[in-house]
């Protein structure tokens, strides 16, 4: 850990990190952290933060927000308010978010508010591949895959031939039909 102005004023503290790394397990490991950190009891702030891992990186800013206490509960108590100005999605973390590796990386940007059980993904830009996801997403009961909902409100889609089987590999249940064979070869906006 490289930090430099390190200030504590009581319960309060800010830094500027300006080089971290840390390991969750062997699955996962923070090769590069930069940014500025500030925390109090019931909040903890990454600013102007840039994050690497093996195979996955991130631009943006994070903050969470919760009662004194309250990350001892951390999908139902903890409000996330974070902006991925640039975001990449590889194995290690695709591994920990959906218990599964795609054959590419997830690449994109958006705002996301809510806890991790609920949240709201808004002026979101989602690639995969050729696809390319414009819109909102509201995602309900994140943490419970049996009861997981997705309300999607979407600004652009594009779908392409080639890119068929990018969007079945990312849906892996899904089952081509008719209307969705037809967003293949347009964009909605």
């Amino acid at each position: 850990l490289e930090a430099t102005d390190f200030i504590l004023r009581g319960n309060e503290l800010s830094t500027t990190i300006a080089e971290a790394t840390m390991n969750w397990d062997n699955n996962l490991q923070l090769k590069a952290f930069q940014g500025k950190f500030k925390s109090n009891p019931t909040s903890i702030a990454l600013t102007a933060a840039t994050m690497e891992t093996a195979s996955s990186a991130f631009d943006g800013d994070i903050e969470l927000n919760y009662p004194l206490g309250g990350l001892s509960a951390f999908a139902s108590k903890v409000t996330i308010d974070a902006t991925a100005a640039q975001l990449s999605l590889g194995e290690d973390v695709q591994q920990l978010l959906i218990n599964k590796t795609l054959e590419h990386p997830l690449t994109g940007a958006f705002q996301l508010k809510g806890t991790l059980n609920d949240f709201k993904l808004s002026n979101t830009r989602l690639r995969y591949q050729a696809p390319v996801f414009e819109g909102d997403l509201a995602v309900k009961q994140f943490t419970s895959p049996e009861k997981r909902r997705v309300d999607a409100t979407i600004t652009s889609l594009q779908l392409h031939p080639v890119a068929w089987t990018a969007v079945q590999e990312l849906v892996p249940n899904f089952e081509s039909n008719l209307w969705l064979d037809s967003l293949m070869h347009f964009t909605t906006s």
